[in-house]
This record gives structure tokens, sequence and C-alpha cells, in this order.
């Protein structure tokens, strides 16, 4: 497989091409036509995740919810099961199923709970997807992913340039 762009609602989503399978994060769904939605959340306590749902079964385009998601398979595959958000999902999924070009757009992590916990999963699985030799370009100037709080390379006060991120 190649080129995969996955897809949240933050600064920059809008610029994500429409020239290649998009998956995309929740309620991107409702902006956006993707190819297919993650959405890793409890129906009862997410009730706009039953809208989510609903939608995508209108529009004939794959869920990955709780009972759609392979955990089986990918939890046996990488023998690791830090998976702490929809992005965490959607990223071990595309490594899973063996995309080599990997796109995120709108992926901002500004809010509160994103910044301190669901951002080191994606981290982790951006990281784990680099070490297999997959290429992952992580768009938009505001996304900490990958970024030093300062910007700076530590100990050595050089701006971080990083060849992953593009604007």
């Amino acid at each position: 497989m190649d080129k995969l762009i996955i897809l949240g609602r933050g600064e920059g989503w809008h610029k994500a091409p429409p020239d290649c399978e998009t998956w995309g994060i929740t309620k991107i769904i409702f902006e956006r036509n993707v190819d297919m939605i993650f959405d890793i959340h409890h129906h009862d306590l997410k009730p706009v995740s039953v809208k989510i749902y609903e939608e995508c079964k209108k529009r004939g385009i794959p869920y990955m919810g709780i009972n759609e998601y392979p955990l089986d398979d990918i939890l046996f595959y990488f023998n690791e099961d830090y998976l702490n958000s929809s992005v965490d999902y959607a990223l071990a999924y595309a490594i899973f199923s063996k995309y080599t070009d990997i796109h995120l757009y709108g992926l901002n992590f500004v809010g509160s709970i994103e910044r301190k916990t669901q951002i080191l999963g994606a981290t982790f699985w951006v990281g784990y997807a680099k070490g297999m030799g997959i290429s992952v370009d992580i768009h938009g100037v505001r996304s900490p992913l990958l970024r030093c709080d300062d910007n700076k390379i530590y100990g050595f006060n050089i701006e971080q340039e990083s060849l992953q991120r593009r604007n």
C-alpha cells in the first residue's frame, strides 16, 4: 500500500489533498468525505459516536469502533497495547496494513486532554512507523507532534527543523 492521509479536525485539516486514501478521526465525517472513520469510544459513553456510526452507515463508509476494530490482530502483530486514542488506533492499523507513506493533517493535540495524554500515544506510533522505515509527514505548524516545547533542539539552542514536517 502506498500513501495514506489520517485526518483530524484540528487546524490545517482542510489542506489535506483529496487524491488518496483518507481515514478520518471521529467527527471529521461531518466536514469532509473520507474512506474510513476511526472512533474508538464506548457508545454508551459517547452519544456522538452513535451519530458518527449512523452517518458512516448511511454513506457506506467503513466505521472502526470498539466492535469493528481488529484489536486481537493488532495486539498479536505488535505485541504492544499502548493505544490511547482513536489516532493511535488509526496509526497502528495503517502500519499493520502496510502503508508506506502516511500523512497527518489536523492532528494538533492542542486541548488539555489531547496535549497531556493523547499526544504521547500518537508520538509513540509515529516513532514506531518511522522505525519500520515508513515515511510519516506531519502537516501543520501548530502540531506539537515530534516538537520540543521551545522548538529548539535540546542542549544546542538551535531551532528545530524537521524533515517530516510540512506546512
